[in-house]
C-alpha cells in the first residue's frame, strides 16, 4: 500500500472540517443561514465525491426514516483489528453568540442528549457530538488539544464526548464554544482516524488520559453489521441487523459512515 493511500483518509476528514469552518465564516459575513441538516448533507456529499476506497457513506432509505433518532453512526476500523462504533449528534454554533443553544432540543418530549445516551448504551457505541464551528476569537493554548500543528480551521468539525456535553448542558453558561473546547477531549474530526492515542484502542490499549476513559471500555466489533456490509457491496440498504441494533431502543441513525483504517485494511 502506498503512502498516498494511507494519507488519503485523514486528508478527507481535514477537508470536511476546513470547508465547514470557511463556509460558516462566509455565512457569517454574508448573513446567509445554514442549519445543521444542510451542513451535514453538504459534508455527506463531499465525502461521497472524494471517492476514497476506504470511505463508505450510506443514507437511511426513505421508508425507514421514521426510525431516525441520531444524525450519524460512524464505524471506524478494519476487519482484522475490529471496529469502533460511534453514535453522533451534530450541532451548529450560533455565529453571533458562539453558543450551542440547541443542546437542549427535544424530540417528542425527550432530549436529543438522552436519546443519544440511550442509543449509545443499548448498542455499545461511543456517544459523541460533532460541532460545526466558526469563531472570530480563539485561544490555541486553551482550545487546541491536538498534537499536530495548530490549524484553527480543523475546529470547523470538532468532536466532543458525551460527558463533556452533559457537563456543558448542566452548568449554567457553559453551552458555548469556549467551555466545550476547553476540555482536552474535544478534538478535530480527523483525530478519529489519525490520533495515535485513539488508534491505540485497536492494539489493545486499556489506559487512557482523563477525558477519554470511555475508550477503555469501548467494544471492538469483529465485523460490520450485515446490513451495512451488504449495502457497501450492493448499494442497497434493506433492513437493520437485529444483532447490532437493539429492539429496546426505537432509534436508528439517519446516516452511516464507514471508515476503513488503511493501516490495517486488506484493500490495496
Amino acid at each position: 500500500m502506498n503512502k498516498n493511500s494511507i494519507k488519503h483518509l485523514p486528508s478527507i476528514f481535514e477537508k470536511a472540517a476546513s470547508d465547514t469552518w470557511k463556509r460558516l465564516k462566509a455565512s457569517s459575513e454574508l448573513g446567509v443561514s445554514q442549519n445543521e441538516t444542510t451542513i451535514t448533507d453538504i459534508i455527506l456529499l463531499d465525502l461521497k465525491i472524494a471517492q476514497c476506497p476506504f470511505l463508505h457513506i450510506l443514507k437511511t432509505p426513505q421508508h425507514l426514516e421514521h426510525l431516525q433518532g441520531t444524525d450519524w453512526e460512524w464505524w471506524i476500523g478494519a476487519n482484522n483489528v475490529g471496529w469502533l462504533r460511534y453514535a453522533v449528534q451534530a450541532k451548529k454554533i450560533d455565529l453571533s453568540s458562539q453558543r450551542y443553544d440547541e443542546l437542549g432540543h427535544t424530540i417528542n418530549g425527550k432530549s436529543q442528549l438522552e436519546i443519544l445516551q440511550s442509543y449509545s448504551y443499548a448498542n455499545n457505541a461511543l456517544g459523541r457530538y460533532c460541532f460545526y464551528n466558526y469563531v472570530k476569537s480563539i485561544k490555541p493554548s486553551k482550545h487546541w488539544h491536538c498534537n499536530l500543528p495548530v490549524d484553527l480551521t480543523q475546529l470547523g468539525c470538532s468532536i466532543a464526548t458525551l460527558s463533556t456535553v452533559v457537563k456543558a448542558k448542566n452548568i449554567r453558561g457553559s453551552r458555548n464554544f469556549n467551555c466545550i473546547h476547553s476540555e482536552v477531549s474535544t478534538l478535530p474530526f480527523r483525530c478519529l482516524v489519525a490520533c495515535p492515542m485513539i488508534l491505540s484502542v485497536y492494539a489493545g490499549a486499556s489506559r487512557f488520559p482523563t477525558g477519554f476513559k470511555d475508550y477503555a471500555e469501548a467494544q471492538l466489533f469483529e465485523s460490520l453489521p450485515r446490513n451495512i456490509q451488504q449495502s457497501i457491496e450492493t448499494g442497497y440498504f434493506q433492513e437493520w441487523d437485529s444483532n447490532f441494533y437493539s429492539n429496546e431502543i426505537p432509534y436508528r441513525p439517519a446516516r452511516i459512515l464507514v471508515a476503513e483504517l488503511p493501516y490495517w485494511s486488506n484493500q490495496r
